[in-house]
């Protein structure tokens, strides 16, 4: 008789499947004190017991009376729900053809009798932390992709929370500048010139955003195109010249010997609607990091090519 201390750490469900009752007690010996162990002596009974769920892995005879083991594979393969259940056959056949079309059917090993029950404790042991390897692995992915979406959502529902108020400031500067009963200085259409600028440049970031979020999804399709980059850093240029100004920094496209480029293409391969926000922060950040405008009112910026 066996010691039962070790039911409490029972490591999974074995259905052993032989029509042979001494190999039966062998092979149930071996593994009762470490899995629940189910018996079946019929390929048809296998199957029934299978299709209840919560078996971890099938160890089976090829030869059997009423149907073989090859066939009770197939079958179990081609349901979904015991499709996943791992199996091992034992037999006595111990042709290489035998072992190759045991594995082509789905079986996971091939173990000839007699075999040592230690032997066969072992393999079962590996394949069931394969399994569970496997199973939460899948869950975990399941769970991130779970957790992608609810990011995305709350992505996009910031973006339009976001999108509705910056529309209505986008509108004060419009408005401003628009009516001629208002009387403005140049310093005061400046600054509206720079908030209606800064608008807009946001307004872009958060649309390429979208992009961001399929990228890193996986699912964002590059839309390739020549195009001259000089046109995208020109309009870089004009939307920060009065951030740029308000520091006495001069903002400049020039090749790569310092010349200023004077209207001259420069064409690349690429998406031209990508390369905007990415040239934009490039010479936000510069200005930024410049120092107060008493100090570099004679430097330059350049973007070289």
């Amino acid at each position: 008789m066996h010691d039962n201390k070790n039911k409490d750490v029972l490591q999974g469900t074995i259905l052993l499947v032989d029509d042979q009752p001494e190999q039966l007690d062998i092979i149930k010996s071996a593994l009762e004190d470490f899995f629940t162990v189910r018996i079946a002596t019929r390929g048809d009974t296998a199957i029934q017991i299978a299709l209840m769920g919560g078996i971890d892995l099938i160890l089976m005879d090829v030869v059997m009376p009423d149907i073989s083991g090859y066939d009770v594979c197939r079958k179990l393969k081609s349901m979904p729900a015991t499709s996943d259940i791992p199996i091992i056959f034992l037999t006595i056949k111990d042709e290489y053809k035998d072992e190759v079309l045991g594995l082509e059917i789905g079986a996971v090993d091939f173990i000839r009798k007699p075999s040592s029950p230690a032997i066969i404790l072992a393999r079962s042991r590996n394949i069931i932390s394969l399994q569970r390897t496997k199973e939460a692995l899948i869950q975990k992915n399941e769970d991130l992709q779970q957790a992608l979406k609810i990011h995305e959502d709350l992505e996009n529902m910031s973006r339009h929370d976001i999108k509705s108020p910056l529309a209505s400031i986008l509108a004060t500067p419009y408005i401003l500048l628009s009516d001629d009963n208002i009387n403005l200085t140049e310093e005061h259409k400046t600054l509206l010139k720079i908030v209606e600028s800064s608008c807009y440049a946001i307004l872009e970031i958060i649309n390429r955003s979208f992009d961001l979020v399929k990228m890193e999804n996986g699912h964002y399709h590059l839309q390739r195109e020549a195009f001259d980059i000089v046109q995208v850093l020109e309009r870089v240029v004009h939307d920060l010249g009065q951030r740029a100004a308000t520091k006495g920094i001069r903002v400049e496209i020039s090749n790569t010997d310092d010349d200023p480029i004077m209207g001259d293409p420069f064409w690349v391969d690429g998406e031209k609607m990508l390369c905007y926000p990415l040239f934009y922060n490039l010479v936000l950040n510069a200005i930024e990091a410049s120092g107060e405008k008493n100090t570099v009112t004679r430097h330059s910026a350049h973007l070289h090519l």
